[in-house]
């Protein structure tokens, strides 16, 4: 029982992984949770840089691949640099995505 269990978590873990990196990014950012449970939403044209780092509006950094929030260099699979800019990488799919076409992800400065 304990197996099929520990089993069925890690596939449900897998799917979330890969189903959230297989979205592309929209002119809209995703809605991210906060540690209250609200959701929030930033219109992805508010992006900045903060210190060198690509971060939302409230100056958290971001994946610019899926809009959403890493909250630190340690919690990012990968951090870029492109241009002078630090990108924070959420996901295992996302650094290809960024690499393949940084000009769609990377902000405009």
């Amino acid at each position: 029982m304990k197996r099929q269990l520990a089993t069925l978590i890690a596939l449900s873990l897998a799917a979330m992984t890969l189903v959230g990196c297989s979205e592309t990014k929209t002119d809209e950012a995703k809605p991210e949770a906060s540690a209250t449970g609200s959701v929030e939403s930033t219109p992805a044209s508010t992006n900045k840089v903060v210190d060198g780092v690509f971060c939302n509006a409230e100056g958290k950094p971001i994946c610019p691949v899926m809009n959403s929030v890493v909250e630190s260099e340690a919690d990012a699979v990968e951090v870029i640099e492109h241009e002078g800019v630090k990108y924070y990488i959420c996901c295992a799919g996302c650094p290809d995505k960024f690499k393949a076409d940084p000009a769609k992800y990377a902000i405009k400065l």
